[in-house]
Formats: structure tokens, sequence, C-alpha cells
């Protein structure tokens, strides 16, 4: 009998190394796709500035942000944006939409609590006013430098203490793993 247990008890040894090993591979909390856009249009709304784009005063607004989360296996999130602008041309307001394409790392401030986003590129830029649709350059550039600073401080999720299912994760180191389609957060060793 005592030959037979020594096998036995080697194996759950084993097993439960093993199981130890694989802890910081455990999601604690995942975000995917769909949660990450909802999150992010229902923050639409402080997204809204009064400027100087390329010499003009302009009222910007995002009336739609779509996010994808790590396309073509990068560790990145890739940022559409649709905005409404009012352009102060002397004494009339010319309205004009904006559209760029960012991309961006995102990254888990351990002080913050949060999900945020840094390192950003612009892919593509497309501007529509008065009929006239093309690229302006410098105004695409200013425009996702003011949409950059933004994004940059305010988190895509954030941590909250209220939360049941958030207070164990406040207490420990946490990492951020891309995949294609969500952000997942687990243990930090």
């Amino acid at each position: 009998m005592r030959f037979f247990t020594t096998p036995i008890l080697l194996c759950w040894l084993w097993l439960g190394l093993a199981g130890c090993q694989h802890t910081n591979q455990l999601a604690l909390y995942q975000l995917d796709q769909a949660e990450l856009n909802q999150q992010l249009n229902s923050k639409l709304s402080r997204l809204s500035q009064r400027t100087r784009l390329a010499g003009l005063p302009v009222a910007v607004q995002v009336t739609q942000l779509q996010a994808e989360i790590g396309p073509a296996g990068q560790d990145m999130v890739k940022l559409s944006v649709q905005t409404e602008a009012q352009v102060r041309l002397a004494l009339i307001d010319v309205p004009a939409q904006l559209q760029l394409v960012l991309m961006a790392q995102p990254y888990f401030d351990q002080q913050r609590q949060g999900l945020y986003l840094r390192h950003f590129q612009l892919l593509d830029a497309g501007v529509a006013a008065a009929g006239w649709q093309g690229k302006l350059k410098p105004l695409s550039a200013e425009l996702a430098a003011l949409l950059q600073q933004s994004l940059a401080n305010m988190p895509l999720y954030q941590l909250d203490p209220a939360k049941l299912s958030h207070q164990a994760l406040l207490n420990m180191p946490l990492q951020l793993k891309i995949k294609p389609g969500s952000l997942v957060l687990s243990p930090a060793y």
C-alpha cells in the first residue's frame, strides 16, 4: 500500500507546483473590444475642446471613437476617430468633419489603477469641409496631438474600489497582456 501512495503524492505535488508556476498566466480581468468601445464612447463628452488649429479658432467634438485591440497581432490599440468641428473663418463658422486613425500602446498604470494609452502614431487623416475632401497634414497633425493629449490622460478602464470583484486586484501588482480582441490583466509575478 505504501508503494502505491508515493506515486500519487508525487503526482499531486507535481501538479501543485506546475499550477503555481503558471499563476502569472491567470487572467484576473479581461476587457474585450466591445466593452472597450462602450467605455470610450461613454467618455466622448470629455473629448470636446475649443482650440486653435492651423492658426484658426476651432471647436472640436469627437462624435465616434472605434477601437481595435491587437490588430494584425500587434501589442497596440488602433483608434478610428470621427470628429465634427466648427472652424471660425472671419465671422462665419464653417462645419468640417475630420477623420483620424491612430495607433497607441496600452499599458496598466499601477499608481492610477487603470488602463491608459501611450506612444501614439498617426496612421491616416482626412478632412471634409464645404464640399472639399482631402488631407491637410498640418491640421491633421495638430488635431492628432490634441487627441493624444486627451486620450493619454483619460483611462480606457479604471479599477473601481467599490466593486467587490476589483478589491482584490487593487492590492496586487498587475501586468497587461494584449490578445487580439481583448486586454487581459494578470498577476505581475
